[in-house]
This record gives structure tokens, sequence and C-alpha cells, in this order.
């Protein structure tokens, strides 16, 4: 049986380059392609994902999603369970991209690199190549949040607790919500009590 060899290149990690190839079957759905990457990668496969066939998140026509509720997904919605890799047309060079958590934005570049035939002494799909260390999933995230907070240092903790921005050692600060100055003589934040709530 024909296999396909796809390089799976994870883009959102700036760290190092990281990528995977497998060769999986070609009678081997979109589905089955999606938990191949999970184990190659290591990730906990523990949300939703969607590939893109045209190689672009904007082109939802040529989008094949998680197998969930298809009420959420609208009559139309492709889903990844539904479609094998030998109905996909793919072809030498062929890129496409599979994104993996719709809250992290896990990105994959996906290229097609070859061709093969089912060995029986094998199992498929399996990993063929491979080349950097791959993060802990969570990690990039946690990357990202330690950048933002890297470019907000001069908030303090009591500070953002009240939606208020540090202005000045005088503790002069500005209610984000409102723009109004706000001057305080004391840098202090207690809980109200029940009676300054009622």
């Amino acid at each position: 049986m024909k296999t396909l060899q796809l390089k799976v290149t994870l883009t959102c990690w700036e760290k190092e380059t990281v990528w995977r190839i497998i060769e999986i079957p070609e009678n081997k759905t979109l589905h089955q392609l999606h938990s191949s990457i999970q184990k190659a990668f290591g990730w906990y496969n523990d949300h939703l994902y969607s590939f893109f066939m045209s190689n672009s998140r904007m082109d939802r026509k040529g989008e094949y999603t998680s197998p969930i509720d298809f009420e959420e997904l609208g009559e139309d919605a492709l889903v990844a369970t539904g479609v094998k890799l030998k109905d996909l047309n793919l072809q030498l060079k062929k890129k496409f991209l599979y994104l993996y958590d719709f809250g992290d934005n896990l990105d994959h570049d996906i290229e097609v690199i070859g061709f093969g035939e089912t060995d029986s002494l094998h199992k498929y799909p399996q990993l063929i190549g491979a080349f950097g260390a791959s993060p802990e999933q969570y990690a990039i995230r946690r990357a990202d949040m330690e950048e933002e907070e890297s470019e907000d240092d001069y908030f303090d903790d009591c500070a953002l607790c009240q939606g208020l921005k540090e202005m000045d050692l005088k503790y002069e600060t500005v209610d984000t919500r409102t723009g109004k100055i706000i001057k305080q003589k004391k840098h202090e934040h207690s809980p109200k009590s029940a009676e300054e709530k009622n």
C-alpha cells in the first residue's frame, strides 16, 4: 500500500527548530494523522484541532476539523474523521497547516516530502525522522506569558488587582477603566468588610 512521508514542523516555538517526519498509509484519515502528530511531538491530545488544506487559516472551505458536535460546526463542516489521505490528492511538495489547541495556537506546517510502500516488517504510522527537542505542551504558552509580563513589570500586584496602573513613585495612578487620575497617599490594599460592601 502507498504511504505518504510528511514533514511536520512546529512553527510557534522560536527557541529552536523542531520537526518530525511521519510515514503514514494513504488509507488513514486526517484524524489518524492528528493522532500520529500528537504522539510524535508528545502533546496531550486534550484540545480541538483543524487541518487547513489550502495552507491558510482564513480559508474555511478547506478546513477539516475535530469530530465534535455537528450542530456546533454547521451542516457544511468538513470533519477530519470523514476523509482519507488518498482522497485529498496530495502531491509532492504540497503544504498545509495543522492547528492544535485553539487557545494557545500550536501551529504546525506540513509538507509532503515523499512517498513509499508499506512494509510488513513495520507498523504504521511510523516516525522516520526527527530534529529538535519537542517542548512541553504548555511551555509555549508560559513562554509567551513571561514575555508579556516582562513588558509590564512597572505594574505592582496591588495596582493590578484594583485595575490601576502605577504612574510614578508617588503612587499617582490612573484608573484604566475611566481614565481618571487617582492620587493615593498610602499604597495599601485590603479587602472590604461586609459593611463597606453593603
